[in-house]
């Protein structure tokens, strides 16, 4: 993308405007997004609609990597408390904070100061987005808490440990693809029989 004439893009560190225009973006948006797959691949057209058809007391564990730093950026700042389990204006507070703090440029990169001796935060091409990312995050939590029934829990974890606290494999949807399958074998059986041997790759 390219914005001509355009030298410096400077934040306003304004983190509920941000999240209104997530929510109205990405979340939200009044038009179905062609691109939107994980909301269109289940039948929907946009993400909130999910949570609009569909709502459920089950533990909530969010494996997504770019939520997970999120949060443990703001837990390593002590911005969020270390048992954190999705209440979202505690998120959204720290948030707050968090985005609208003054951002320095020294001879290695960006740097977000952080107040009250809380340290600062280097910006790489891995966690420029993070105040974003905290926006959807905040977003997403706001339409479980909407919905008829809300999760009896919600953690952030990454990987699944073993009975000795170490970490065995990492958690994503490849996990909830092979419970979905082990726990409705003869959907499985019959798909596998249809679609042949590529359906295992």
């Amino acid at each position: 993308m390219k914005i001509e004439n355009c030298s410096t893009i400077k934040g306003t560190g304004n983190f509920d405007k941000c999240v209104s225009q997530v929510e109205s973006i990405l979340v939200a948006p009044k038009l179905p997004l062609p691109a939107n797959i994980e909301a269109a691949s289940s039948g929907f057209e946009s993400v909130d609609q999910v949570f609009r058809f569909a709502s459920s007391t089950a533990p909530m564990i969010v494996t997504g990597g770019g939520m997970l730093a999120a949060i443990n950026t703001l837990k390593d700042h002590r911005l969020l408390r270390s048992d954190f389990s999705g209440d979202v204006e505690e998120l959204a507070e720290a948030a707050r904070e968090f985005c609208s703090s003054e951002v320095i440029i020294r001879t290695d990169g960006p740097v977000i100061q952080l107040p009250n001796a809380r340290g600062e935060q280097k910006l790489n091409s891995l966690n420029f987005d993070l105040c974003k990312t905290m926006a959807l995050t905040v977003s997403l939590l706001r339409h479980m808490a909407a919905g008829e029934n809300q999760p009896s829990f919600i953690k952030w974890e990454k990987s699944i440990a073993g009975p000795d606290g170490k970490p065995l494999a990492d958690l994503g949807w490849q996990v909830g693809v092979i419970l979905h399958h082990v726990l409705f074998t003869e959907e499985w059986g019959r798909t596998a029989y249809e679609a042949g041997y590529s359906h295992n790759l």
